[in-house]
């Protein structure tokens, strides 16, 4: 700043002083002049000749006072613009450690720059806060989805082990006398299931419609897992099992989903057998699908149910 100030001054001190030395000598040189035509011609200056004198000295003390503030208004803009640029500059680095600061209100076409670049900030600003939003919800979203699935899972690990107590608690029931009072067990066990069965619902309903798991899987495999989870005495005193499984018997299935469908089906025989009865498990593979069969020896359902 102080170099600036310093060349301003020196322009300054060159340009104006031969300006004012020439000024001055030509105002003396004219009056000479004025003084020796009035000498030789022995007749005093006309009121004409002494008005142009004064106005040739007027011309030249306003060139003098015009150079004066022409060279005073150049520093001053100079100093200004050096100012705004600064301004500007300043702004800028702060913009790049604070996304809320601004550039300060500057005039003319600066000002006008600064303003574009506040405006310009205040967009970006408002952009990055709406992907900030964007990025809060997306991972909100995310976790909804992982324990929605992990709902999902849970519900229907639990929904295969409730279907078979519920199914052989109804077995159970009709086995037993109508005065039993073990029939008020059953009862009970039933009316929690249910009560279960809905609490598995509401998991399943928050999880959402869930996509089905589809892959390849052994078919054989599928019914004896699900066999286990229907085993019991009663299961085994009066109904036997014949199993005719084919040979590598695959298909793309969900697993849990056949499991369900299974242990109804099974339930379904099992309770269609009111004494000793059969029920026979069929698979089969040939070139375009495989098939599982369950046969009861039950009398089944009368017609009209």
């Amino acid at each position: 700043m102080k170099f600036r100030l310093s060349l301003i001054l020196s322009i300054f001190l060159l340009v104006v002083t031969p300006i004012v030395l020439t000024g001055f000598v030509t105002m003396e040189v004219t009056n000479k002049i004025l003084q020796s035509q009035a000498i030789k011609t022995g007749q005093p200056l006309s009121p004409e000749e002494i008005e142009l004198s004064r106005l040739r000295e007027n011309i030249i003390y306003i060139l003098i006072i015009g150079t004066v503030i022409s060279l005073s208004g150049a520093g001053i803009f100079t100093s200004e613009l050096s100012e705004s640029v600064n301004s500007i500059k300043r702004g800028l680095d702060a913009l790049s450690h604070d996304a809320t600061s601004t550039i300060r209100p500057l005039r003319g076409l600066l000002g006008e720059i600064a303003s574009s670049i506040n405006q310009l900030a205040e967009k970006l600003l408002e952009t990055r806060r709406h992907s900030d939003a964007l990025e809060a919800q997306v991972l909100r979203e995310n976790r909804l989805a992982g324990l929605g699935a992990l709902a999902a899972g849970v519900a229907h690990e639990i929904r295969n082990p409730l279907t078979a107590i519920k199914g052989y608690s109804q077995v159970l029931e009709d086995e037993l006398e109508l005065d039993d009072p073990k029939r008020d067990y059953t009862a009970i066990v039933v009316k929690e299931v249910n009560r279960l069965d809905r609490i598995v619902e509401g998991l399943l309903a928050f999880a959402g419609p869930s996509a089905s798991n589809f892959a390849s899987a052994d078919l054989n495999e599928i019914i004896e897992e699900t066999l286990v989870l229907m085993e019991n005495s009663s299961f085994k005193e009066h109904i036997t099992l014949d199993k005719d499984y084919g040979k590598n018997v695959r298909a793309d299935v969900d697993k849990e989903q056949l499991k369900q469908v299974l242990i109804n089906l099974l339930l379904n025989a099992t309770q269609a057998i009111s004494d000793h009865g059969t029920i026979k498990i069929v698979t089969q593979q040939n070139e375009k699908n495989a098939t599982i069969s369950i046969i009861d020896s039950g009398l089944g359902s009368p017609q009209g149910l």
